[in-house]
């Protein structure tokens, strides 16, 4: 697997390594990712129903268009949120330990479900 890390021990490409990210980073990360979209998708259809009726519009079409909008606006807000470096360094996993160092040859053997 292979993903972005904070490396402050100097591990080399193909060293086997311990990675820490404690469970409020997660939490932090989880939530950004999966509930912004949703108050923005609530958030809109509300606003949708209720601009809809100041309009004399049919509450359904005002909520579908905002559920919509709103989505469109949080999913912009997590994309933002991810380039943001503050956020980033916040959230993102830290090397802790070389566990195995490269020697030029992997010996990795890997492993299958399936046998």
């Amino acid at each position: 697997m292979e993903s972005r890390v904070a490396n402050p021990i100097g591990a080399e490409t193909g060293d086997l390594v311990n990675i820490h990210l404690t469970s409020a980073n997660l939490l932090t990360g989880a939530a950004i990712l999966y509930l912004l979209p949703i108050l923005g998708l609530l958030i809109g259809a509300f606003t949708g129903v209720w601009a809809s009726t100041a309009y004399g519009l049919a509450e359904i079409y005002g909520s579908i268009g905002g559920a919509i909008a709103g989505l469109v606006v949080g999913y912009a807000a997590v994309i933002a949120l991810d380039r943001s470096p503050s956020i980033r360094r916040r959230i993102m996993p830290t090397i802790t330990d070389i566990v195995t160092p490269n020697n030029g040859t992997p010996d990795v053997k890997k492993v299958s479900c399936c046998g």
